[in-house]
C-alpha cells in the first residue's frame, strides 16, 4: 500500500544493534507521514535526500505553511547523473514534471 508520502513497499532501516536507532530511509514526501513515523514511536529519525535536491527549501516550505508533499517523484535520475559527474541537480522540468 501507499505510505502517504510517495512510494510504497518494503521500507529500509538503520537497526538499533548498531548505535544508530531506527530510522526511515527511503519514501518520505509529506510532513504528515514524518509526523507520523515519529508520533507513533516507529523510528527515531528520518533521513531524505532527493526531496532536497528536487526543493532545497522544502523545509522552510513547510514551516511557512504549505504543507504539501514534495514535489520529487523519485525517479533517480539525480543521483544517477551525479554518480556520473554531472551537477547534483533535479533533472524534471519544474512545472510539467518532464524530463528534461
Amino acid at each position: 500500500g501507499s505510505d502517504g508520502g510517495g512510494r510504497t513497499g518494503p521500507r529500509r532501516r538503520w537497526e538499533p544493534e548498531r548505535g544508530l536507532g531506527i530510522g526511515q530511509l527511503t519514501g518520505i514526501r509529506a510532513v504528515e507521514m514524518i509526523e507520523g513515523l515519529l508520533s507513533e514511536e516507529k523510528v527515531h529519525y528520518v533521513a531524505m535526500s532527493r526531496p532536497f535536491i528536487r526543493e532545497p527549501h522544502l523545509v522552510r516550505r513547510w514551516k511557512s505553511g504549505d504543507r504539501s508533499p514534495s514535489t520529487c517523484q523519485t525517479c533517480g535520475r539525480c543521483m544517477l547523473k551525479a554518480f556520473r559527474g554531472h551537477k547534483v541537480q533535479c533533472y524534471r522540468r519544474k512545472k510539467t514534471n518532464l524530463m528534461v
